[in-house]
């Protein structure tokens, strides 16, 4: 099924708000698609794994997929401020404002890593 989608020109003589909700609805036609699409390609591999007498989590390790490690909950705290202890930072996104302040005082990274033992 062929779909006439609008030239640029066409776009244009639309409002902005106009765009942003069709650029909305195309985001989501588009993870629609992408999800349909998965599940169809799972369920031939299923039918063509059960065909051979496997079942798909059985050929993984030969894909080379690794099961994700197990966590124990909550990510353990990699750098801590002495100053105050429930200010936590995992090492990941953003530093928090405490770590960026100290460190603009010129101290170093390392003096805040939490100390295991």
């Amino acid at each position: 099924m062929a779909v006439n989608f609008p030239s640029v020109e066409e776009m244009l003589s639309a409002s902005k708000d106009e765009l942003q909700k069709h650029f909305e609805n195309v985001k989501e036609a588009v993870a629609e698609k992408d999800r349909r699409d998965k599940e169809a390609i799972a369920a031939k591999l299923r039918a063509l794994a059960s065909s051979a007498g496997y079942q798909v989590s059985d050929l993984l390790p030969e894909l080379g997929v690794v099961a994700a490690a197990p966590t124990d909950g909550e990510p353990q705290p990699k750098f801590r401020d002495p100053g105050n202890p429930e200010n936590v930072w995992g090492g990941r996104g953003k530093r928090p404002h405490w770590l960026k302040e100290h460190l603009a005082k010129g101290r170093k990274l390392d003096e805040f890593l939490v100390r295991k033992g």
